[in-house]
């Protein structure tokens, strides 16, 4: 089980990144802002899954993340090289996060996968055009 400061900092990391408010995020979660602020502090015990899963809800991620992050559960992850990400679609992920995550409300998690390769698949054309419309910015780094 991870250790209740860490999975503090990383809620109160993803509430900022959201521009949240503690009071925002309780709101959006149907939790008590107190609690919120006592678990980011590491003052209270990992939550358990179902204030977790109000948690998800409230900062739009995924359930699995946070249950991950909380040490309830481990991915699977690796078992093959198709599992590995490569650098370009990590900086894809990273450009549908930060450019779409307001953007987007529905949960496909519960998709069918033709729905949610089709999604990608849509995302990666508009991800492209974008890249060929700005200057590499890849040769900096």
């Amino acid at each position: 089980m991870a250790d209740a400061k860490s999975f503090g900092a990383y809620i109160k990391k993803l509430r900022e990144s959201r521009g949240y408010s503690i009071n925002q995020l309780a709101t959006y979660a149907d939790v008590s802002a107190a609690h919120i602020s006592r678990i980011e502090r590491g003052l209270r015990d990992i939550p358990t899954p179902d204030f977790i899963q109000k948690l998800a809800k409230g900062l739009r991620v995924p359930y699995e993340d946070l249950m991950e992050q909380a040490g309830y559960i481990e991915r699977q992850s690796n078992h093959n090289d198709s599992d590995a990400v490569s650098p370009e679609e990590r900086e894809f992920l990273d450009w549908v996060a930060e450019n779409l995550e307001d953007t987007f409300f529905y949960d496909f998690s519960r998709s069918p996968e033709e729905s949610k390769r089709e999604m990608m698949e849509t995302l990666r054309f508009i991800w492209e055009r974008e890249k060929r419309r700005r200057p590499d910015n890849n040769q900096e780094k």
